[in-house]
């Protein structure tokens, strides 16, 4: 069974859909400081809130080493539409024109992007910011199409999570296949397995 059949994974995403605004922010952060351990929200009020930023990575001098933007939407996945699509091309814009400088830009919202005009309206302000891959059976005459890798990059951070956090999931099992990108990740020095 994939991971992303089990009950862990569906009560995570679950938790994860059902929440907005600042709770969406404050589970994400726990996600998130898998990969980056020294990411925290900016304080309430201070001019990188009033940015737009959610969660970052402090630094004295620009560019940040991250810098992340959360949309915790209440709709539901089929009722995504222009609104939704809306304030990602306004904090996407937002960030582009402000004087912020990162190394890594996140725009991390709690949809599964199963709706092609939210896909692609968004990934062309996002460009080459995004965690982007091509789409298999793309011709070279049609130009390269691309589409969000979401859900190879929602299962690492997750499965970390759960890896990190096994009292909370009753002791699941990650797959084997995740079991070996961590040990991976681990030699090459980019995570404790």
């Amino acid at each position: 069974m994939r991971w992303s059949g089990t009950t862990q994974y569906r009560i995570l995403v679950g938790q994860l859909a059902s929440s907005d605004s600042r709770e969406f922010e404050r589970r994400v952060l726990p996600i998130l400081r898998l990969a980056w351990p020294d990411a925290i929200p900016p304080p309430a009020l201070n001019w990188l809130d009033q940015a737009g930023i959610d969660i970052m990575i402090w630094s004295d001098a620009q560019p940040f080493p991250l810098l992340v933007q959360c949309k915790g939407f209440k709709v539901a996945e089929e009722e995504m539409g222009k609104s939704q699509i809306q304030q990602c091309l306004t904090s996407i814009a937002s960030f582009k024109e402000s004087k912020l400088k990162a190394s890594d830009f996140l725009l991390i919202h709690n949809r599964t992007n199963k709706r092609a005009e939210f896909r692609e309206a968004v990934s062309n302000a996002l460009q080459v910011n995004s965690l982007l891959v091509p789409l298999q059976n793309t011709s070279l005459y049609s130009g390269l199409r691309i589409r969000f890798a979401h859900r190879a990059y929602q299962e690492f951070f997750l499965s970390l999570f759960i890896r990190d956090n096994s009292s909370d999931f009753h002791g699941a099992e990650l797959p084997a296949a995740i079991k070996r990108l961590l040990i991976d990740l681990e030699t090459e020095l980019i995570c404790d397995a």
